[in-house]
């Protein structure tokens, strides 16, 4: 059998595995008919124009112990009809009247059939017998020595025999290997193999989508230098290759257009020095996990900033309330007003920061309403203009047709004043702002790449300026609250934060590109809303503060119970007051009079606000209900309280909100 070499075939495993493969089914079922049927008997052509020399052949082989079934031609036409019989041999005379060996030899390979074909001639010379060997035939006999006539027929059958087994060894061989290849093909990981002297003979389909090299390239080129270009990350696949433990690991692999992937492999190495590496790209999934463990890390401050908000609030609450009614009492000139006013704007600024903190947590109470973005931005372009300063120009590219979103006003404000601040601080001199807004709608493919969002139809915010642009450092952290590339005392870290909390607030998702010297480009996703409402007005009218109605107020902080006492005191209100539950409900059972408000805390000791109110209403049926807390929207919703459902304030308030709201309680309609 002819020999095949190792390193004359990229696919010198899958032969050698084949071979293995058609020993073993060839002991079980045999070889195939025609190659495994070795007997003496001979379906014979002879092509010759002498009967005589015929018969003398068919002796010839009868004596050698050949049994032939023998048929004599000596024109084309007869020839070309007992072809289509497939005789076992063709015996042929060199030159005939008619006909010839060489035109009975060119029409049996036009028909490109392989039957041994020996040349019997009495006059044929040594030039033309060579060249009958070299255009196909197997061998030649003179007729003068026609004793050797059963011996050349022997090799010649012998040989055939031995095409035919190799001729279906390769045939099996090729069709494993294209059973092979189609497995790997279907593969979803990468799967290569490379000789014992490392050079890729095969490599799957996966493998060349993923990383960009065709199965010819990966043959001439030294793609291992392509994949890992520095030397110490190429030197570390080599040394993990040879260790060959069969576990896997992770690199960084470069494809054919630049991009670096995260991969993972592992390595099978054969007896014979070659390796089968099976890879998997898991950009996808370490990118998801990125997002998952940033994530994280924004609910641990969020709820970090949840914690302290509460007794923060009620200090500041304090700190407001007294310096504004002591405010209040002070002539327009007095020298203390000043004071108490600065001392008010630091609270109200410390508020704030309790607010962005809240706002990145995802925490802050908030009224969404039903808003076209178009005007929204529209309207606030004057402000913005102011922010960034005449050096830079702002444009605004509204889509047509734009789709309503449900969110807070205010806090769209918060974007918008953010997105602006940061891209004036990016910008050196003169440059541009572009705000652009479409109409968008996100897959599910989409979705699957990209953590906490859902697929749907969206308003897109695109926010771009031709600033100085951020390094991939600063990006992975640009979310982070406190975290700043500003100068000492010029930046609180919360801007971006409180961008990233509002956005996630109203489930939607916010991506950042940047790179250094190109700018940066800010894209918001909001959900599409389908309600009709139309954009209120903002401004309330103004309302009557003072009253003369009974209010109860309950709190367990004794500094705030005092503080909205003397409030509602001084506007005429008749106060009521208890540091907790037990003695609100011994006070409504007490008191004489009518009780027209209560007015509570909404986590205190014993009783929290939503269960105190049940338990005054079967005492005092129909009475109003108004909550404050410096607690975060989250507690409040764990205890059975919405913010949009009920009457509620935040603290820290104003005198002036607090009164504002008590009247808005008290004066509504049935």
């Amino acid at each position: 059998m002819h020999s095949i070499k190792r390193g004359n075939s990229r696919h010198a495993a899958l032969f050698f595995w084949g071979f293995q493969v058609k020993v073993k089914l060839y002991k079980q079922i045999g070889m195939p008919k025609g190659i495994q049927k070795m007997n003496n008997s001979l379906r014979l052509m002879i092509v010759e124009d002498s009967p005589e020399d015929a018969e003398l052949m068919v002796i010839n082989l009868k004596n050698d112990g050949f049994v032939p079934d023998w048929t004599r031609v000596e024109t084309e036409e007869d020839y070309l009809k007992q072809l289509e019989n497939q005789p076992d041999l063709i015996l042929a005379d060199w030159s005939l009247p008619r006909f010839g060996g060489l035109r009975a030899l060119e029409l049996m390979k036009k028909k490109e059939m392989d039957i041994p074909f020996i040349i019997v001639s009495g006059s044929i010379g040594e030039e033309a017998a060579v060249d009958a060997l070299r255009k196909g035939a197997w061998d030649y006999v003179l007729k003068d020595r026609m004793a050797r006539l059963g011996e050349a027929v022997r090799h010649a059958m012998q040989d055939r025999r031995l095409r035919e087994e190799r001729l279906f060894v390769e045939s099996e061989l090729r069709h494993q290997k294209r059973i092979l290849e189609t497995i790997l093909d279907a593969l979803p990981v990468m799967v290569s193999f490379r000789d014992e002297q490392g050079r890729f003979r095969l490599v799957n389909r996966c493998w060349q989508q993923t990383l960009g090299w065709s199965q010819k390239e990966t043959a001439k080129e030294d793609i291992l230098a392509e994949l890992y270009p520095d030397e110490k990350s190429r030197n570390r696949v080599i040394d993990f290759i040879s260790a060959s433990e069969g576990r896997w690991e992770d690199f960084r692999t470069r494809t054919r257009d630049g991009r670096v992937l995260h991969t993972t492999w592992t390595v099978v190495r054969l007896n014979d020095g070659s390796t089968v590496s099976i890879g998997i790209d898991v950009s996808e999934h370490r990118e998801l996990e990125e997002q998952f463990r940033q994530a994280q890390k924004m609910e641990a401050v969020g709820r970090l900033a949840s914690g302290v908000a509460h007794d923060f609030n009620n200090m500041l609450s304090i700190v407001t309330g007294y310096a504004d009614l002591a405010r209040t009492r002070l002539n327009a000139g007095d020298p203390l007003r000043h004071d108490l006013e600065e001392i008010l704007r630091a609270a109200y600024k410390s508020a704030n920061l309790v607010r962005q903190l809240m706002a990145f947590a995802r925490r802050q109470p908030t009224e969404p309403k039903v808003l076209d973005l178009n005007l929204i931005i529209g309207g606030s372009e004057k402000m913005l203009r102011r922010l960034v300063g005449e050096d830079i120009t702002l444009r605004f590219f509204p889509c047509t047709g734009i789709w309503k979103v449900k969110i807070d006003p205010s806090q769209t404000d918060q974007i918008l004043a953010n997105l602006a601040v940061n891209a004036r601080d990016a910008i050196k001199g003169s440059g541009e702002i572009f705000i652009e807004t479409f109409n968008y709608q996100i897959t599910e493919e989409y979705c699957r790449q990209h953590q906490g969002i859902k697929p749907g139809n969206y308003v897109m915010v695109r926010f771009r300026d031709t600033g100085a642009g951020m390094s991939k450092e600063v990006l992975g952290r640009l979310f982070e609250p406190f975290f700043t590339t500003k100068e000492p005392g010029k930046g609180t870290g919360l801007g971006l934060s409180t961008v990233y909390g509002i956005v996630k607030q109203n489930d939607g998702h916010i991506e950042v590109k940047s790179e250094q010297g190109c700018g940066t480009t800010f894209t918001i996703y909001l959900p599409r809303n389908e309600e009709a409402e139309a954009i209120k007005d903002a401004r309330e009218k103004e309302i009557e503060c003072r009253g003369t109605e009974t209010v109860l107020l309950v709190e367990d902080d004794t500094q705030i119970l005092e503080l909205c006492r003397r409030i509602l005191h001084e506007k005429g209100y008749k106060v009521l007051i208890a540091t907790g539950p037990d003695q609100a409900l011994e006070i409504c059972k007490s008191h004489q009079g009518p009780i027209h408000l209560l007015v509570t805390d909404v986590i205190m000791p014993g009783l929290n606000g939503k269960e105190l109110r049940e338990k005054i209403e079967t005492l005092r049926s129909g009475i109003r209900v108004m909550y404050m807390s410096g607690y975060t929207a989250d507690v409040m919703a764990q205890r059975g309280l919405c913010s949009q459902d009920e009457d509620f304030i935040q603290k820290p308030f104003s005198p002036a909100a607090f009164l504002t709201m008590i009247r808005r309680v008290l004066g509504r309609a049935d």
